[in-house]
């Protein structure tokens, strides 16, 4: 898939998420097979896909409870799911917030003597940990200083991981700024090319730093869509990850964040590729944070 035919890509997935048109009605066989591998046609409409039960689990008190079927992992698990494994955060701070304490709880299961099933709050949530490079540069990444897509945090994975794996995190709170970013990294792979997994966390500042977001060359809701054509391509060689926005506690950007929250989710199962997927953090926030209002 070469970046030429990315314009098709997400003029398709417009027109896709408003219509049941086959895949074979629309597109050439090369792409089909690109977007939805081993389909010829999509799994449906995405106006009924909106409306899948999306089980997000459910909270008592301040503890999260998960979906049924699904489990909590140890800290121990953790490290092993992520042993040999680079690792790619795009995001801004509530995505660096958890990729950093995702990192805490693997470095600290990487210590001498530690108990993977006992770690420290202080290990995974203290300002020390989550707020690295927060208002100011504490940690300079060396291997990519020059590039113009903020400060970037770039680790050795913890002592332990199998081969010379590293721990990215790429600053933007917008996604144009992503969108720049994956034109860039398909173009010219660089910080992209030995990853394993990408994660993309934003969305927060869509809804309440809208000005800052704004492109005026285009709306908000085709630059998600954009975003979301380039991960599939960047999907065709590693995994992908869409994590969907938490909210803001204030009521007048409630619609606004479940919108964005849905659409996503709405294409990328309506592509159902095998190597991108997403994590319904934003719901499960929602649940706890309006259900009882």
């Amino acid at each position: 898939m070469s970046p030429r035919q990315f314009p098709l890509i997400r003029a398709v997935l417009v027109a896709l998420l408003f219509s049941c048109v086959y895949f074979s009605k629309t597109l050439q066989s090369d792409v089909v097979l690109f977007i939805s591998p081993g389909h010829s046609q999509p799994k449906g409409c995405v106006e009924n896909l909106s409306r899948i039960n999306r089980d997000v689990g459910s909270w008592i008190g301040n503890t999260w409870i998960p979906p049924k079927g699904q489990k909590y992992y140890s800290a121990g698990e953790l490290k092993d799911i992520f042993n040999g494994i680079s690792v790619l955060w795009i995001g801004d701070s509530t995505g660096r917030r958890s990729a950093l304490s995702m990192y805490g709880i693997i470095n600290a299961t990487s210590a001498l003597g530690s108990d993977p099933q006992h770690i420290s709050i202080e290990e995974v949530d203290s300002p020390s940990v989550i707020d690295t490079n927060r208002r100011s540069v504490t940690e300079s990444c060396q291997k990519w200083k020059n590039d113009t897509f903020g400060h970037i945090i770039c680790r050795a994975m913890p002592p332990g991981s199998k081969g010379r794996k590293e721990f990215l995190i790429v600053p933007l709170a917008c996604l144009k700024g992503t969108k720049k970013f994956l034109h860039s990294e398909i173009a010219v792979p660089k910080i992209t090319r030995n990853v394993d997994l990408i994660v993309v966390a934003q969305g927060i500042w869509e809804a309440v730093r809208a000005h800052d977001c704004h492109d005026p060359n285009s709306n908000f809701t085709t630059i998600q869509d954009d975003v979301i054509a380039l991960l599939a391509v960047l999907s065709k060689s590693t995994r992908v990850v869409w994590r969907t926005s938490g909210f803001d506690a204030r009521e007048g950007y409630k619609a606004h964040t479940l919108s964005m929250n849905r659409r996503a989710m709405d294409a990328i199962d309506y592509f159902d590729l095998p190597n991108f997927t997403y994590v319904d953090w934003g719901g499960s926030n929602f649940t706890s944070m309006f259900w009882e209002r």
